[in-house]
């Protein structure tokens, strides 16, 4: 088979299965799995894909962030049930570092835990929580318009002054690298509350797999990923 057709039935396979080994690929156009390895090193030069040990992943276009209002209708009963998950995770007592997003907006109104104190950078997360009378800090900085969210030098100023007992953080994208954000200082944001954090949860819906966006502010087993998955 000419090495134009090859490449073109790989790209179409991994387009559509996402994440897949190279042994599948080389079955599937029945060559060695040398030949394989060869015709991925060219997709991983045209940015098509990412290779991890064995196996190929698809990269999808480098996404930016969209407006807080469409995402908070996306998706819903997934971010509920995650909402759920999270909340659930919160004890009596808790110093609890609860993100900017629409998936820890969900989790929330399912805060049963007594006596715990939230610090936010989340414009719509904080107003969330005063609703059910929970005590409340927010963080100060720059308003990210797109997300409602405060980043900057201010707000990190101010986390590294914290020692959360757990995190509840959003992300654009979870690959098998880590979680990711397309925003730079946002994602300063959250790698820093992590790092400032005993227990440390990402809050992502199923969509979010195998997107990859400009800043990894996590490492994937530095945290705990809540999803439906």
């Amino acid at each position: 088979m000419q090495k134009s057709k090859r490449l073109a039935l790989l790209k179409q396979y991994i387009e559509e299965t996402k994440d897949v080994k190279i042994k599948e690929l080389s079955d599937l156009i029945n060559v060695s799995e040398s030949t394989v390895r060869r015709d991925i090193k060219d997709l991983v030069k045209e940015g098509f894909v990412k290779e991890y040990y064995g196996s190929v992943v698809y990269l999808e276009k480098n996404q930016s962030d969209t407006w807080i209002d469409e995402r908070l209708m996306s998706n819903i009963d997934e971010k509920n049930h995650i909402g759920m998950l999270a909340a659930s995770k919160i004890e009596d007592g808790d110093f609890v570092y609860i993100d900017a997003g629409t998936t820890t907006f969900h989790m929330i109104k399912n805060i049963t835990a007594k006596n715990i104190t939230v610090v936010t950078n989340g414009i719509n997360v904080a107003s969330e929580l005063t609703k059910y009378n929970i005590d409340t800090y927010m963080l100060a900085g720059k308003l990210k318009a797109t997300t409602l969210a405060v980043i900057g030098e201010e707000a990190i100023v101010q986390i590294m002054q914290y020692h959360f007992d757990a995190c509840f953080i959003g992300a654009n994208g979870v690959t098998k690298a880590g979680y990711n954000t397309p925003d730079i200082k946002e994602g300063l944001v959250k790698k820093t509350v992590i790092n400032h954090s005993r227990k440390k949860y990402i809050l992502a819906d199923s969509s979010k797999e195998h997107v990859e966006t400009a800043f990894l502010f996590a490492k994937r087993d530095e945290c705990q990923w809540i999803s439906e998955l």
